[in-house]
């Protein structure tokens, strides 16, 4: 099984991929909110980054 075939077997038949990623964005939203003002990500830039982690 090869990893592309592997990510269609676990989006089929799991549930982790999607919890994983409500989890990683509630994280990111909490770090993003102790950020300064002037810091802070915006929206794009938080789902991109959750994007690239998966």
């Amino acid at each position: 099984m090869d990893c592309e075939e592997f990510e269609t077997y676990l989006n089929a038949n799991s549930r982790v991929v999607a919890i994983f990623r409500s989890q990683a964005l509630t994280y990111q939203h909490s770090r993003n909110r102790q950020r300064s003002a002037s810091k802070r990500w915006s929206e794009t830039a938080v789902t991109r980054d959750l994007v690239q982690t998966v």
